[in-house]
């Protein structure tokens, strides 16, 4: 759609500038192993986001921070009372991810505004880009929260409560961490997960919402395709399982009376990608586990 648009003007974005911002963007956070690790609120996160908006001055897109975190850049329309198009994706990363997962559509989306202004174009509707607060959850094991609160899918009460109750390996909620980011000045002073509720979208606020994405599977890459349309998305969802067992001596406790706990979680893990496989498209993953004695 972004392609056709474009075509439609005669337009076309500049590649090479394009490579090179996801080549900027992914020496932030870049790790020896070349996996870039940028999680949410974290110390490689906030130079991205003020990369970003710096790249947003840059190019004349009138940047701005909502109360979640999520970036915007823009340009108004001839009749700005319409529904706005919004393009992009996001900036965090899983551990160690890539340099393209995420940031090829936020960038894309700056790339498309930047090249408009650049030949004067005005489009009818306003468009904007958006880099969405954390999409992968890497950090606190809880992830959209920036797209949650534009669509308040779980009402802000409840996305509050998660925000106060997820916390990251060292204890710190998502809350504090928020709020810590909101300390950094200019921009970031928009950050108030207090009053989160500001970041919601109306409903007639926004006509389409537009993402470009590299391919995570193989479909394309099997089929020899530079590209392809999605037509339909798996929802989420994320479980804590604990298995109890019962200590034993490893040298005497009989086969038939153990009750080895991790015996148990190896059936389960097994069971569940035998589900998966035997469904019609689903996927599942044991993403972590643990032991406590």
């Amino acid at each position: 759609m972004i392609e056709n648009f474009m075509e439609s003007l005669n337009v076309t974005i500049d590649a090479n500038r394009l490579w090179n911002l996801l080549m900027d963007l992914g020496k932030i956070g870049e790790e020896d192993n070349a996996g870039v690790t940028r999680t949410s609120f974290d110390q490689k996160d906030i130079e991205a986001r003020k990369w970003f908006l710096k790249l947003l001055e840059q190019a004349d897109l009138s940047p701005y921070m909502d109360a979640a975190g999520n970036i915007f850049g823009q340009i108004i329309g001839k009749n700005p009372e319409l529904p706005a198009i919004l393009i992009g994706s996001h900036l965090d990363t899983v551990n160690s991810g890539g340099r393209f997962d995420g940031a090829m559509g936020v960038l894309m989306g700056v790339e498309v505004l930047r090249t408009l202004k650049e030949k004067g174009i005005q489009p009818e509707r306003t468009i904007k880009v958006v880099s969405l607060t954390d999409e992968e959850g890497a950090r606190f094991d809880y992830a959209f929260v920036g797209s949650t609160a534009l669509v308040e899918t779980e009402g802000s009460g409840k996305l509050k409560e998660n925000l106060a109750s997820a916390t990251d390996k060292d204890g710190i909620s998502y809350l504090e961490a928020m709020k810590q980011a909101s300390l950094a000045g200019e921009y970031f002073n928009q950050i108030n997960p207090d009053f989160i509720e500001q970041a919601q979208l109306g409903k007639n606020d926004v006509k389409a919402y537009l993402e470009v994405h590299i391919e995570q599977g193989k479909v394309l890459e099997n089929e020899g395709l530079a590209f392809g349309i999605v037509t339909g998305i798996s929802g989420g969802e994320w479980a804590e399982v604990t298995i109890m067992g019962e200590a034993g001596h490893a040298g005497t406790i009989g086969m038939k009376e153990r009750k080895d706990a991790l015996t148990a979680a190896a059936e389960c893990i097994l069971a569940i990608e035998k589900i998966a496989q035997d469904s019609s498209g689903s996927v599942a993953t044991v993403g972590k586990t643990s032991i406590n004695t």
